[in-house]
């Protein structure tokens, strides 16, 4: 097993890591656990993110070295050969603060909308502005193609209930298209061949992603999160599709009721189901891998990906910083006057290597043949919520002798034919899935100026030592930004009732989002306690039309619709898994099962959900405040999506789930105005999304010195967004944000289309690179108001 056998547990001066994976870490993974599973983690103890214990499973009924899993999935994550073209990686569109900054190539016309026209406004009733008739497919951005939906003046409060047409008085400047991530061209999969990165394959005709006829790279429909803290999400994907259950298959968790893997039991590979709570990282990992717009070429799946990818050195194509805080110990590079040169790759030879060293052998070491059973695999269609074409399951199964004795699975991999794969060819979704939640649950960032402002109670990670709050970790500007991030204004006084409490009232403090595993009381069976709730949304949240009391509304707590863009171009979290057998509910006449906890929920109060999935949904709905309960089954699902995390924020630009805000002073604009679509999502829309009239400088109301004062508090709660929220680890890649080298697509060259143009991000140690993060286009945070 070369270096990977020889791994040692140890710490260096100052407590940082070594360039392997330190013993007391993989301790202290298990030991967050534990403390996950205490209900409502009392409040008082949490001071800042320092306090938040990792949700983290007990893997130990896979995971034989945690070592070698997270080098697993540290080396697939950044490894470009997972992709059908040997260039995609999980990382291409996660490489920045774990984001995405490119500029080039990165707009979708709307194709969730059913879109696929670049540039143009779709809102039903809204009066003829311009577009941006420049976009297409390849366009580079600029600064002042920003912002997508455009005001003028940027600040002023969008009038709600209003006359049709009234709230887009204002409206100088619109487009439905989405700033997302470039993927694969469009093509199809026709086998892979050991040893060889890029799978085989013949060019279908793409009818959007076309330069001069010849394919680009697609690019996706929704703007790409990032994966640092993600690992606090109760689910993930924007609408959250990928399951806190993961099922080892897909990223749709226990909506799939019939997909399996297989175990050695007593020398018999045998069907069993998973089910491993708290692992929506490890759901969202399988998915990009089999989709047509993002890593695969169409109809590739997983036990294909496995046959590649067992055979591949890890990171052939790419260079590894020898003092990598995982993988340095695995380097064939080395360093020279502090460049790293030499060897590409790992020492491991193939990730067959790796995984026999991560994985218990139960999981892997057959030789029988499982052979896949034509006809019968579950392929996702383009639909009107989701266009992408993807293998989600690979279908029945059976179970042969190997034609000839055989000594290990790589020997019989090499006899097989296309459809004939070996149990850890199979399996391949499981181990990836598995290993890169590992590698992703690393990638916390609590050591902010806010974390040392507020101080640790629990310390979770840091041997449970209290550590007293920093009074001098902010600036006065900074200070003033998170007063109003709180929801209160300069005297510390509550602000004014017409305007929303504080952006904390979804942004929950510490993890600054609330759709979170502590905050919704997810169990260690995977249940969210505490996410089907009723509340004020919808009826234009806190304004009722007609005037009265507002009616409640069933929600997914941690999913809000922020009256952003139309309903109509995007459904959200309303969205089903896909209407394919796995995901079929009997006792709903083969329905397709909801995405919504209040959708299965509502099915499992009226007897029509199967126990086992009825298992994974909260028996009750509780009120967010004390109100009455709801009159009726209204719901506000429709266009809402996960409240997403906001810490390095400064460097997620462009914002929101279509990418329509190039810099933080944009977006904090546009809760100032209290959304862009109020009224056409006014049965949707949260009920935060309120003007935020003390932050409105252009209010004809106010006198210079009121206005002033507006400009001096936003400016300072953009200030506490992008510098009291940025972990220096983050900004400057240092453990355990370093990574190995990685050539990004960033568009292709117009006079030659299928010609890639990269950018080439180099390998960063433990100790991190000299300079900064840039922000998106380079732009100032301040800038846009």
């Amino acid at each position: 097993m070369g270096k990977l056998s020889k791994v040692r547990w140890r710490r260096v001066q100052g407590g940082r890591r070594s360039s392997c994976f330190a013993k007391t870490m993989v301790i202290m993974v298990c030991f967050t656990f534990t403390l996950s599973g205490i209900p409502g983690l009392a409040l008082a103890q949490v001071a800042s993110l320092k306090d938040v214990p990792i949700p983290q499973p007990d893997l130990t009924e896979y995971i034989k070295d945690y070592d070698a899993a997270l080098a697993l999935g540290k080396a697939l994550f950044w490894d470009m050969q997972v992709g059908s073209d040997g260039v995609q990686a999980c990382a291409s569109c996660h490489f920045h603060a774990g984001a995405d900054n490119r500029s080039k190539n990165q707009l979708n016309p709307n194709t969730l909308g059913g879109d696929t026209v670049f540039g143009n406004s779709a809102i039903p009733g809204i009066p003829s502005v311009p577009g941006h008739p420049k976009f297409g497919p390849n366009y580079n951005a600029k600064a002042g193609d920003f912002p997508l939906h455009d005001r003028e003046p940027s600040s002023q409060g969008v009038p709600r209930p209003s006359a049709p047409g009234l709230e887009f008085f204002t409206v100088t400047r619109d487009t439905n298209d989405v700033f997302s991530s470039q993927g694969v061209r469009l093509a199809k999969f026709k086998g892979v061949k050991s040893g060889k990165a890029v799978d085989q394959s013949t060019a279908l005709k793409d009818p959007v992603f076309t330069l001069k006829k010849k394919n680009i790279r697609r690019v996706e429909p929704r703007n790409t999160p990032t994966v640092i803290n993600a690992v606090f999400n109760v689910d993930n994907f924007w609408e959250g599709r990928a399951s806190t259950i993961f099922n080892g298959v897909n990223v749709f968790g226990f909506r799939d009721r019939t997909s399996t893997l297989k175990k050695n039991v007593g020398g018999v590979l045998t069907d069993v189901f998973v089910r491993i709570p708290l692992s929506s990282l490890a759901s969202q990992a399988v998915g990009p891998p089999l989709s047509d717009f993002e890593m695969s070429f169409q109809g590739r799946d997983f036990p294909s990906v496995g046959r590649k990818m067992l055979s591949l050195r890890p990171l052939a194509k790419q260079l590894v910083h020898p003092e990598d805080s995982v993988l340095g110990c695995l380097s064939r590079a080395h360093l020279i006057f502090g460049e790293v040169v030499g060897k590409k790759g790992l020492s491991a030879k193939n990730y067959a290597v790796v995984v026999k060293a991560a994985f218990k052998d139960e999981w892997w070491n057959s030789t029988e043949v499982v052979n896949l059973i034509a006809g019968t695999q579950a392929v996702q269609q383009p639909s009107a919520q989701n266009p992408r074409t993807m293998v989600v399951s690979p279908g029945k199964t059976v179970v042969t002798k190997a034609a000839q004795a055989v000594d290990s699975p790589e020997t019989l991999a090499a006899s097989l034919g296309a459809s004939q794969f070996t149990q850890m060819e199979y399996n391949f979704s499981l181990f990836f899935g598995l290993a890169v939640q590992i590698y992703e649950a690393t990638l916390v960032s609590d050591d902010t100026p806010l974390d040392r402002y507020l101080g640790a109670n629990l310390n979770v990670r840091g041997g449970g030592v209290p550590i007293p709050p920093d009074p001098n970790a902010l600036t006065p500007q900074e200070l003033l930004g998170l007063d109003i991030f709180r929801g209160t204004n300069i005297s510390g006084q509550n602000q004014n009732p017409t305007s929303a409490p504080g952006c904390q009232l979804c942004h929950t403090l510490p993890e600054t989002t609330e759709f979170t595993v502590r905050n919704l009381q997810v169990d260690s069976q995977g249940v969210p306690q505490n996410l089907v709730k009723w509340i004020p949304d919808g009826n234009g949240g806190l304004i009722a039309f007609p005037p009265g009391p507002p009616e409640t509304a069933y929600i997914d707590f941690g999913m809000r619709n922020l009256a952003h863009r139309p309903n109509t171009e995007d459904i959200g979290r309303i969205a089903t898994a896909p209407d394919l057998p796995p995901f079929q509910n009997p006792l709903e006449g083969n329905k397709p099962l909801p995405l919504s906890y209040v959708e299965l929920w509502k099915l499992k109060t009226a007897g029509k959900l199967p126990a086992d999935v009825a298992s994974f949904v909260p028996n009750i709905a509780t009120p967010v405040f004390p109100t009455p309960p709801p009159v009726n089954d209204k719901t506000a699902l429709k266009g809402c999506f996960k409240v997403s995390n906001l810490r390095n924020c400064v460097f997620h630009g462009p914002y929101f789930h279509d990418g329509g805000y190039s810099t933080l002073g944009q977006a904090v604009q546009f809760y100032i105005r209290g959304g862009n679509f109020p009224n056409i999502n006014f049965n949707e829309h949260a009920l935060g999304i309120v003007p935020l009239t003390e932050l409105d400088p252009s209010d004809p109301l106010k006198t210079p010195a009121e206005k002033a004062l507006a400009f001096e508090r936003t400016e300072a709660l953009v200030a506490f967004l992008a510098n009291a929220l940025t972990d220096d680890r983050v900004k400057y890649r240092r453990a355990p944000f370093d990574h190995p080298q990685l050539l990004v697509p960033n568009g292709a060259k117009n006079n030659n289309p299928q010609k890639d143009i990269f950018i080439e991000i180099p390998p960063v140690g433990a100790n991190g690179a000299k300079k900064p993060l840039d922000t998106f286009l380079k732009l100032d945070p301040q800038a846009g108001y």
